[in-house]
């Protein structure tokens, strides 16, 4: 894969804007990835990305991602 490719995808799908779509009740990557506007291959590649960056659990501003089967999040 383009080393560029990766930072596309977390530039464009941000941690950030996840959790602005958790706030706004879209949880599902297929609606995420039509409020990013990208195919569901590019969200599911995204979700990828952060699995091999931050790994299966991590925790981000406040909110617990889980990415073992797609993509999981809480408030804690």
């Amino acid at each position: 894969m383009d080393q560029k490719r990766p930072l596309g995808y977390c530039l464009i799908v941000d941690l950030d804007s996840i959790i602005a779509c958790y706030q706004a009740g879209i949880r599902t990557p297929w609606e995420m990835s039509d409020f990013f506007e990208v195919s569901e291959s590019y969200m599911w590649k995204a979700i990828d990305t952060y699995r091999i960056k931050r790994g299966i659990d991590f925790t981000y501003k406040g909110y617990k991602f889980n990415l073992n089967n797609g993509l999981s999040m809480s408030k804690i």
